[in-house]
């Protein structure tokens, strides 16, 4: 089954409710900007194993302009909301992915440092 996770959650919710969770290693992509309602992040955090990916291609301004109409400092919040709601759990890993590009290559140093010293829960991978 394809959907958008995030925005499709009841969709999520319904599948979830059809599988053996604590049995699954399960893989959730998104853009970081819809937050999982309570009912979903409850079967999530039930999963054996769970991977978050956010996708993060710029820090500030940087990230206005690879992901307009994103605002960085919503964008940072909802990741707050991430790391509080996920983080410290055995079962669960937090990623970011960014997408190297010409809007971006000059700006991975602050990418990298923002992930080393703002969001030690996350761990970060490039394409």
């Amino acid at each position: 089954m394809l959907f958008r996770s995030m925005l499709e959650q009841d969709r999520f919710i319904k599948l979830l409710d059809k599988i053996n969770i604590e049995e699954c290693y399960i893989q959730v992509c998104t853009n970081g900007y819809v937050l999982p309602k309570v009912e979903l992040t409850e079967r999530l955090l039930k999963a054996k194993k769970l991977l978050i990916v956010i996708s993060l291609d710029g820090i500030d301004t940087v990230n206005d302009w690879c992901r307009y109409p994103s605002e960085w400092s919503t964008f940072s919040n909802m990741i707050d909301n991430y790391d509080i709601n996920f983080s410290n759990r055995e079962n669960v890993y937090l990623h970011f992915h960014c997408c190297i590009g010409v809007y971006n290559v000059f700006y991975l140093k602050e990418i990298v440092d923002y992930v080393l010293n703002q969001r030690k829960n996350f761990r970060l991978e490039w394409d």
